[in-house]
């Protein structure tokens, strides 16, 4: 359980908050569809650029195409999502917690 808790919120789903006095904590989640796309395009952001670098110290032109293509396909995948965040309508949600 608290490995797929640390992967939730190193992904920025969920968010732990400790219990003074006691070893359990409170998981909540974050704001939904909203937060799980901002989170992936932050990983995808950094994804990108490490594979700019890697085009940077390709020494065959050809060999930099593959990691070029990549990094097109996860830009255009980041702006497709950010255009689906500006066209969605601003909601507000509740969280709830649940104590592990």
């Amino acid at each position: 359980m608290s490995t797929a808790i640390r992967e939730l919120v190193s992904w920025g789903l969920v968010r732990t908050i400790p219990q003074p006095g006691s070893r359990r904590f409170l998981v909540e989640a974050a704001d939904g569809f909203e937060q799980l796309l901002a989170a992936s395009h932050q990983r995808t952001r950094t994804f990108t650029r490490t594979l700019r670098a890697v085009e940077e110290l390709t020494e065959n032109a050809q060999a930099a195409d593959r990691p070029r293509d990549i990094t097109d396909l996860f830009t255009s995948y980041v702006d497709a999502g950010e255009q689906v965040l500006r066209q969605r309508p601003q909601r507000h949600t509740n969280t709830q917690g649940s104590s592990c």
